[in-house]
């Protein structure tokens, strides 16, 4: 069966991931990056939030939980089915995101999108267009999360393309344009799977299983599920903020030469942008010199988004 063949097929005949044993160690590194993922939005601010490829629901049950209000889309009619019955405090759409009945809806944009472990099920060639149309449903000045696996461990799965790196992933963010890394961090533990997988046949199989032994090992991987290091992370979870304005539309209209009329008209606009007075600045001291709204400085990412 060709890969294209198995992104056409229509999976999540049950809801999956609602069914997952929790004492399963994929189980506990996906429970604890959600997790992780929510604790970002929320403390973003976001009152609404957007997940692509939601599957079925559950990831959008926490954002529920946590006082969000959710909406989903998906491809997966099954999974859109069960989303729906699951989270009714939801809202579920079955469509490409691209559709313009489905942007119609939403003229106001979300604080919030996230786009948990899908962007690896897109072709690489497809990869930037894919962003820009996920962070267009992000309000200026909104947060985009993403998470993916990392290239630490072996691409096994024939539904993903690839896996990623860091330096990739800013790579990817720089094409895609009018967006700025806040935050890539790590979660799981490549090093730690691996060492339990070696023994998980001495601990659990099918003449026995050592419960104390079990429990021992899951609780050690369950804390050091997010925050990993990057050289041993299983996958990335990345903070992107979608800029306030159109930089490069606006840098774009900069002369190369004085010209007193231009410089009065771009800093009139931006004043009713942002409220930022200059002249003439490179893109990259305009992005440093953000500010929000109300005249204060972004907040640093390890202010907004650090562990207690």
């Amino acid at each position: 069966m060709s890969r294209e063949t198995l992104h056409s097929q229509d999976d999540y005949l049950l809801p999956d991931h609602w069914l997952l044993p929790k004492e399963n160690i994929w189980s506990i590194m996906h429970d604890a990056y959600v997790k992780r993922v929510v604790e970002i939005v929320v403390r973003s601010g976001a009152k609404s939030v957007l997940e692509v490829g939601c599957g079925d629901g559950w990831n959008c049950a926490q954002f529920v939980n946590a006082g969000i209000k959710a909406t989903g889309v998906d491809l997966s009619v099954n999974g859109i089915q069960h989303a729906s019955r699951m989270v009714p405090k939801a809202k579920f759409f079955c469509c490409d995101i691209r559709d313009e009945q489905f942007r119609s809806a939403f003229p106001e944009l979300f604080d919030a999108v996230v786009s948990i472990e899908v962007i690896e099920h897109i072709p690489p060639d497809d990869c930037v267009e894919a962003l820009q149309n996920i962070a267009s449903y992000v309000k200026p000045g909104g947060i985009l999360v993403l998470t993916t696996p990392s290239t630490n461990i072996p691409n096994n799965n024939p539904l993903h393309y690839r896996h990623f790196t860091e330096p990739i992933l800013r790579d990817l963010v720089s094409q895609a344009g009018n967006l700025e890394v806040e935050l890539i961090e790590g979660y799981g533990n490549a090093a730690l799977e691996t060492q339990y997988y070696r023994w998980a046949r001495w601990i659990d199989n099918r003449y026995y299983t050592l419960y104390p032994l079990r429990r021992w090992m899951q609780n050690r991987y369950k804390q050091q599920c997010t925050s990993t290091p990057i050289q041993q992370c299983h996958g990335f979870i990345l903070v992107l903020r979608r800029h306030r304005f159109a930089l490069d539309a606006i840098a774009n209209e900069l002369p190369n030469q004085t010209t007193t009329t231009a410089e009065s008209n771009t800093h009139q606009k931006l004043n009713q942008h942002s409220g930022l007075v200059f002249f003439r600045p490179s893109p990259v001291q305009l992005l440093a010199d953000r500010k929000d709204l109300d005249g204060e400085k972004v907040a640093s990412p390890q202010l907004q988004y650090g562990l207690n």
